[in-house]
């Protein structure tokens, strides 16, 4: 192995191995984020998300009058995405891309492989969804 293409390799076992959000830095804008939640059913819910931190740990719950408040849990904050876990009657694994128009949505898929829903977050200082 070449010695100058041990620190890349360093560099990139660091980046694999360190969990993704706030372990790195990573935060959003605390507060409370506008956005809705559409199941396979096809039902759009509005919802609120409270965003808040807690020992450079994000926090997120989301607040339905359906559901009341749920707290989302595995959090990981990356520059473009976020990502979580959340259990609003079965085990949903969420990924969400930073859109052009600055907000997040994608799907969360079940734990037992049924059909994803979607969800979207839009920031507090964002306008459209």
């Amino acid at each position: 192995m070449h010695t100058k293409s041990l620190p890349a390799i360093l560099t990139l076992l660091a980046c694999c191995l360190l969990p993704n959000g706030d372990a790195v830095g990573q935060q959003l804008q605390t507060g409370e984020w506008t956005g809705y939640i559409v199941p396979p059913n096809g039902e759009k819910t509005d919802v609120i998300f409270d965003v808040s931190t807690e020992s450079d740990s994000t926090r997120i719950s989301v607040i339905s009058q359906e559901a009341g408040t749920l707290p989302l849990s595995n959090i990981g904050v990356a520059d473009d995405r976020i990502s979580f876990e959340w259990e609003p009657g079965q085990l949903l694994m969420c990924d969400l891309k930073l859109t052009e128009e600055g907000f997040y949505k994608g799907d969360c898929l079940p734990e037992d492989g049924g059909d994803p829903g979607m969800i979207v977050m839009n920031q507090p200082e964002a306008d459209e969804m």
